[in-house]
């Protein structure tokens, strides 16, 4: 039954609804829900009130593409809306390994606080797989969400990425050069100069170098020049105006502070939002300082979230 004011027009409530209708990859039946309210006659339930009213959800595996890595984890609020923050999540491995289990927690919390997200796998760097082939799979699955956004009641761009180690590397250098909207980034533990050859020549001597060589797809000679590759492949190089967090332990042996500290002042430099959140003693994993220093670490993380994740 319709509900009509004194003149017999209808007093239709639409918060946010032309925010709705930007959605670009909007599929068939969420057109016909949105036309069906406009031509219903009048209804007092808000469009976005209607969205709102939505049950948390776990996908698990979702295909984003046709290799057997191209799977990920969506991970869905109770209530959520366009206004959600949407996190894109990579996990670490120093690209050549690991899975999206690794980023579990980090995604259970995220979903906990009202966050939704997708935890992404991608192929590993080595024989034909490099830099440019694993942000490819990360466009792959930031359109995979895009097109499912309304089917899932999220966003449809303006993700935050985020990533921890290789995963946080990624983020950066996805987010620095994609011409599709991020909002923010968050990167744990992340390098962010493959130019550093006292970085490069540490990870020579501890047999480590393979991996960075893989994923850039040139080698590494300690005194030669350096293959462009690497400056290509230097998030720090390629920064553009996105607010960025970034966490690091100073006892960091895997992938030292110094790297955090270099792309916070060129961030600086060009007056660009960013925080470097230091924990003093941490290691590359975020793990030693013990569950106190953990939850801390996640409310910086979460309030960044929300302060920069949800605009449209």
């Amino acid at each position: 039954m319709n509900s009509r004011n004194e003149r017999g027009s209808c007093k239709l409530i639409l918060p946010g609804a032309e925010r709705f209708v930007r959605i670009r990859h909007m599929n068939s039946y969420l057109i016909l829900l949105i036309s069906f309210v406009l031509n219903s006659g009048c209804s007092y339930t808000p469009v976005m009130q209607l969205l709102n009213n939505t049950k948390q959800e776990k996908l698990y595996d979702v295909r984003y593409g046709a290799d057997p890595r191209h799977v990920m984890d969506v991970f869905l609020p109770q209530g959520r809306s366009l206004e959600t923050p949407f996190v894109l999540i990579i996990h670490g491995g120093a690209w050549v390994r690991g899975d999206k289990q690794m980023m579990r927690e980090y995604q259970q919390r995220l979903l906990a606080r009202g966050i939704a997200s997708a935890n992404v796998n991608h192929r590993y760097a080595g024989g034909r797989v490099h830099v440019s082939d694993m942000l490819d799979d990360i466009d792959k699955a930031y359109a995979t969400i895009a097109d499912s956004a309304a089917r899932w009641s999220v966003r449809a761009d303006h993700f935050v990425m985020s990533g921890h180690s290789s995963g946080g590397h990624l983020s950066l250098l996805y987010s620095y050069r994609t011409k599709r909207p991020v909002n923010a980034i968050v990167a744990l533990s992340a390098p962010s100069d493959l130019s550093d050859t006292l970085w490069l020549n540490l990870a020579k001597e501890n047999y480590a170098i393979s991996s960075i060589e893989g994923m850039v797809g040139a080698p590494y000679a300690k005194g030669n020049p350096l293959n462009a590759g690497y400056l290509a492949a230097s998030p720090v190089l390629h920064i553009k105006p996105i607010p960025t967090l970034l966490i690091h332990g100073t006892f960091d042996f895997v992938v030292p502070y110094r790297q955090s500290e270099k792309l916070a002042a060129e961030l600086k430099a060009k007056g660009i939002p960013h925080k470097l959140y230091s924990i003093v003693g941490e290691g590359h994993s975020l793990s030693l300082k013990g569950p106190a220093s953990t939850d801390r670490m996640f409310e910086e993380i979460i309030a960044w979230i929300n302060q920069y994740g949800s605009a449209l």
